[in-house]
């Protein structure tokens, strides 16, 4: 959706409900605690479930952001798919240097659809800046593995659009009309709903 500048001096226009997905250890809290904070934050200990209540201006709107930042363990699955239902937005994660959670991106994305069907879905790669890290690089290859380029991540990308039947140009995107405070009839308006970044966070 854009880059978010912080406001809090005008009245909420759009309250949004964002959950961030991947499995555990990609960086998802790092991410999250690095937008509220505007500067690089390390999160050490594993999150399980905790929300995050914020005021964003995007353009000319006012935006009240609920924030879900659960974690990739089996055991909250649960947690997770309760607050799917309100999602309307999705954000799933993965890092470079962690093969599985790549090859998790279906999963992750079927549980998603299975549950509230067609809505936005924006595909993060995580611990960019560690491509270049050759231990990590040397590990991974003593495990018969590799650093996730950006070249895979851009094909999952795509074939995860292809999977969503999202062939509409990403200009048809937009916010949903001024009388709707409460973003709810996604299959009408989010038409082309996988979106896919890169980011160096680290966890």
């Amino acid at each position: 959706m854009g880059i978010f500048s912080r406001s809090s001096t005008k009245s909420v226009e759009y309250h949004i409900q964002v959950n961030l997905l991947g499995n555990s250890g990609t960086g998802k809290s790092s991410l999250l605690m690095s937008y509220m904070k505007g500067h690089y934050v390390p999160v050490e200990t594993p999150t399980i479930h905790e929300q995050h209540k914020l005021l964003v201006r995007y353009g000319k709107w006012h935006l009240a952001l609920l924030i879900n930042d659960s974690s990739g363990m089996p055991l909250n699955h649960c947690v997770r798919r309760y607050n799917y239902k309100y999602a309307d937005v999705f954000i799933v994660c993965y890092a470079v240097d962690n093969p599985d959670s790549f090859n998790d991106i279906p999963k992750w994305v079927r549980e998603i659809h299975s549950t509230v069907g067609n809505v936005p879905i924006v595909l993060v790669a995580l611990k960019d800046d560690l491509r270049n890290n050759v231990a990590i690089e040397e590990k991974l290859e003593s495990e018969g593995e590799s650093i996730i380029t950006f070249k895979r991540g851009e094909t999952a990308f795509k074939a995860l659009r292809q999977f969503n039947h999202c062939l509409q140009n990403n200009s048809e995107q937009r916010l949903p009309k001024k009388s709707d405070r409460i973003v709810r009839k996604r299959q009408s308006r989010w038409k082309n709903n996988i979106r896919f970044k890169e980011d160096n966070v680290k966890q």
